[in-house]
């Protein structure tokens, strides 16, 4: 079934159900034409938004700080044993 229009309801709207929505096909023979050539009613049912936890930056700024440390630490040792460490 192909949409004939989107309904896009506004993100601090209160969850609910909006009954008794009306639409209009208007139209004609020619282009000044208004004829009523279809119509409905529709019902919106807006729910609560589902909360999507974020991942913990601090946790993120730790684990990429360890990294760093552990390719620094490394990289001593490697000089200290006289060697290249690989890049």
């Amino acid at each position: 079934m192909n949409a004939l229009f989107d309904v896009i309801i506004d993100t601090a709207a209160p969850p609910g159900s909006y009954d008794f929505n009306f639409f209009q096909i208007l139209g004609g023979l020619d282009g000044n034409a208004s004829d009523t050539l279809g119509s409905a009613v529709f019902s919106v049912i807006v729910s609560a938004p589902s909360l999507v936890p974020e991942p913990a930056s601090f946790w993120l700024l730790v684990a990429g700080l360890v990294g760093i440390g552990f390719s620094r630490r490394r990289g001593l040792i490697s000089r200290k044993a006289g060697t290249v460490a690989p890049a």
